[in-house]
């Protein structure tokens, strides 16, 4: 395809319409293997976002199902993780790397 002749529409915009940062912040990358990276879990949801708030955090937890499970963690949000995530092999850890 070629973005010179053809149209790639987004919310029926084109492409062209939105800046390299502006897609590059709303879009995502999901891994069929899910990836969790050393931190918290907090952090490793904010993903180069440093100023997303804890609600904006919880919101997006809540939205991928997994605020119910951070919340039987005995430090929710500010439970340490391993790489890869292998501290919770027992829970949905692909819920926490969509957020």
């Amino acid at each position: 395809m070629s973005l010179k002749e053809d149209k790639f529409l987004i919310d029926g915009h084109d492409i062209k319409d939105y800046s390299q940062a502006e897609l590059r912040r709303h879009i995502g990358l999901v891994l069929q293997d899910p990836f969790l990276y050393h931190g918290t879990v907090a952090s490793n949801i904010q993903m180069y976002q440093e100023g997303l708030s804890l609600q904006d955090i919880e919101e997006a937890a809540k939205f991928v199902d997994a605020h119910d499970f951070i919340h039987q963690l005995p430090l929710t949000y500010d439970a340490p993780v391993t790489e890869r995530g292998a501290a919770f092999f027992q829970w949905p850890a692909p819920a926490l790397s969509l957020c």
